[in-house]
């Protein structure tokens, strides 16, 4: 129910976006929000699964755990600054191409790197609260962020608001949560901890081992907003941003996958229970899911209502974008399990099989449409979803029935 509030007060914001901001402006806002998406996977590069499979092995011991989160935080220093030369020209050339002035595009990329630093460090600290399951820290963290980022729009509405602004009303709200989360996480690590060699030795083969997939995805998950500004218009790309707001369906769900059971997958000794637990979510997404999608059919209309005259003509690219909310969330579920439990030995494969079913795609779809881009997406997931259920059956076949650590392949 929290995460429910929490996500009400996002989608109010959302909305509040959507209204006000011009296309034109909507659409460099969209844009900007691509750019920190990409960001956020590169600075990750797979530190956070890392946390979550090395740090269920230690979150009883504090000062191990202190260690751990330690080394994190100077690893991703240096993937920020490696991520942040590779997307912010991206991002520019995006914004400029769109009808941003180019002082507006470089305001706009430089606020979004800003936001994303402290994003990056508030998941890292997150994890340690996900360990000991503090789930109302997290929880009352994500509530800041959210009322945060409502009061800063409001209150720029009153005055002024664009695209410029919306950014930087976002990348305040960062800076609130991470305050937040920091604060709560201090109560269980301290500052003071030497690193552990063996710690920075596994988080980086972690990294070597995903960095590919997530420099990979960081490209992939914001495919369409590239694919619809070379081949559509820049109004297209408000349409898709809009359409994206639709992503409040899958984010309750997500919240509990993420603050509860990764870090359950994680600790899990037996496997009888680990799949127990696994078959239980999978039931609640297959649930879940199916309502959504029946109810974006039969609520389309209501639904662009709220985004506003603007967004009137895409009540079949409603259903269309709830469809790949759905299956994102199968594969997110599947993906939990396979990082909390480090069963990721064959992420290499997903690239060149997406890379092959892109190509088609590219030949047969019409990418200068919205319904086009959002298929394209849908079918791109499939190669993701049939490479991550291999990895967690040979992950299941592995897993000892009872062990004292966690199984890793």
């Amino acid at each position: 129910m929290v995460q429910l509030v929490i996500q009400v007060i996002i989608a109010a914001t959302g909305l509040l976006l959507v209204r006000i901001l011009s296309k034109q402006e909507y659409a460099l806002f969209t844009i900007a929000a691509a750019a920190q998406t990409m960001l956020n996977l590169l600075t990750d590069s797979g530190i956070n699964s890392g946390m979550m499979s090395i740090g269920g092995q230690v979150w009883q011991d504090s000062a191990r755990l202190s260690a751990l989160t330690r080394t994190a935080l100077r690893l991703r220093m240096w993937l920020t600054v490696i991520a942040t030369l590779v997307v912010s020209p991206i991002a520019i050339w995006l914004l400029v191409t769109n009808g941003a002035a180019l002082v507006n595009a470089i305001a706009i990329t430089a606020i979004v790197v800003a936001g994303t630093n402290y994003l990056v460090a508030n998941a890292i600290y997150g994890a340690v609260l996900k360990l000991h399951s503090r789930y109302w820290a997290l929880q009352s963290a994500d509530l800041a962020g959210a009322l945060s980022r409502l009061g800063f729009c409001l209150l720029a509405a009153l005055v002024f608001l664009n695209a410029t602004v919306a950014a930087a009303c976002t990348a305040l709200s960062q800076v609130v949560q991470y305050i937040w989360v920091r604060r709560k996480a201090s109560n269980i690590i301290s500052s003071s901890e030497e690193e552990v060699p063996e710690d920075r030795r596994q988080l980086a083969r972690i990294i070597k081992r995903q960095m590919p997939y997530f420099a990979f995805y960081s490209m992939q998950g914001q495919l369409s907003i590239l694919l619809i500004s070379f081949f559509g218009s820049t109004s297209k790309v408000a349409d898709i941003g809009a359409l994206s707001r639709l992503g409040i369906l899958a984010a309750v769900y997500n919240s509990v996958i993420n603050y509860i059971v990764c870090p359950a997958f994680a600790r899990a000794r037996e496997r009888g229970r680990l799949l127990r637990s696994f078959l239980e979510v999978v039931a609640l997404a297959v649930v879940a899911g199916a309502i959504a999608i029946w109810l974006a059919w039969l609520f389309a209309d209501q639904i662009l209502w709220l985004f506003g005259p603007n967004y009137t003509h895409l009540r079949a690219e409603v259903v269309w974008m709830v469809v790949s909310l759905v299956l994102g969330l199968f594969l997110g579920v599947i993906w939990g399990i396979n990082t909390a439990r480090g069963w990721l030995n064959s992420t290499w494969l997903i690239i060149p099989l997406t890379l092959l079913v892109q190509i088609g795609l590219v030949r047969w779809l019409p990418l200068s449409t919205v319904k086009g881009i959002i298929i394209f997406g849908i079918v791109s997931q499939l190669p993701n979803l049939f490479i991550s259920v291999a990895m967690m059956v040979r992950g299941f076949l592995h897993f000892p029935a009872s062990a004292e650590s966690p199984a890793r392949s």
